[in-house]
């Protein structure tokens, strides 16, 4: 029985200089980016997308990146340009590839000499 899923784990928060548009309360928007990884056995294999969501300090309203307005969803993107993914959400692919790597070295050891 193989274990996998996806999780999300909270890259990084700003706050926003717009108006919240649920309360027009200015200066409350928090925009919070989130990446997404696949995992095997609980071990992160690799990163798959990033999402921002604004929520308004005073209502707590918490809006999608599709449902902000043009200059929200700008500042959205710069914000998901300087967040950048941890190297640990990567793990589980270089342990991967670090064994797989591992077995043909063996393999080809083991056709050349004849011996293990």
């Amino acid at each position: 029985m193989i274990i996998y899923g996806v999780k999300a784990v909270h890259l990084q928060s700003k706050k926003s200089q717009y108006k919240c548009a649920s309360c027009a309360t200015e200066d409350s928007v928090l925009l919070s980016v989130y990446r997404k990884h696949a995992h095997v056995f609980w071990v992160p294999m690799f990163p798959l997308n990033k999402k921002v969501y604004s929520q308004c300090q005073h209502c707590k309203v918490v809006l999608e990146e599709v449902q902000m307005s043009e200059k929200q969803k700008k500042e959205c993107v710069e914000l998901k340009k300087e967040s950048s993914g941890r190297f640990w959400q990567w793990t589980g692919a270089i342990l991967f590839f670090v064994l797989f790597g591992h077995s043909i070295l063996t393999l080809i050891i083991y056709a050349i000499t004849g011996e293990m």
